[in-house]
């Protein structure tokens, strides 16, 4: 599932909170500090996460959204954000971009000319980068051979708005939902699907928040 070795990371750490605890009431000197460093950092892990996914009407960020919920059971919490052309005020307020732990940008593989998805990407502050998390859906619908130039363009239109590099990241929940099945070849599908990669690029954002 999408950030389990996230949340079992978490769940261990949490479990040795009584331990550090009893070390910090016996510790001296410098160890007093660095002991209550671990513990802050580690009582700083959510249990909920809150997840910005924009991207434009018909772009398969419906699914996204259903799929990643059924994934994390509740432990994340997603807000749908359309990119539909509106000013900058009322997209980047729902919800407000910097209360979020990460900003998923989705764009249709089937159609990644679209401007829509670099023009939500301009309005994002450049604070908020390290947030931001680009996924190409549907990208079931696209060949390998036909995948490989539209990775490209992306990467390159990402560099031209914000300066830095990013990787768009295949995903196609058909694939996923269809490899969780248990049905025939589910590894094969998994692996196609890229949720494998999703859980590792999205766990890392979230802990990193």
């Amino acid at each position: 599932m999408v950030l389990d070795r996230y949340f079992t990371a978490k769940t261990r750490l949490k479990a040795a909170l009584p331990a550090l605890r009893s070390m910090r009431s016996r510790a001296k000197g410098d160890a007093v500090q660095s002991t209550a460093h671990y513990l802050a950092a580690i009582e700083q892990f959510r249990e909920v996460f809150r997840v910005a996914v924009a991207g434009g009407v018909g772009s398969g960020k419906s699914s996204f959204v259903d799929f990643v919920k059924s994934e994390t059971d509740g432990r994340i919490r997603l807000d749908a954000v359309d990119i539909t052309g509106k000013s900058e005020s009322s997209m980047l307020t729902k919800p407000p971009l910097d209360q979020t732990d990460a900003i998923v940008c989705v764009i249709d593989a089937t159609e990644p000319w679209a401007a829509e998805p670099w023009d939500f990407v301009r309005m994002v502050p450049r604070e908020l980068y390290e947030k931001l998390l680009i996924v190409l859906l549907r990208s079931d619908l696209r060949s390998e051979v036909e995948l490989q130039p539209v990775i490209v363009h992306i990467g390159e239109q990402l560099f031209q708005c914000t300066g830095r590099r990013f990787v768009a990241v295949p995903f196609s929940a058909k694939l996923a939902r269809l490899a969780n099945g248990g049905g025939l070849d589910s590894e094969g599908l998994r692996a196609r699907s890229g949720i494998d990669r999703l859980s590792e690029a999205l766990g890392s954002v979230l802990a990193a928040s």
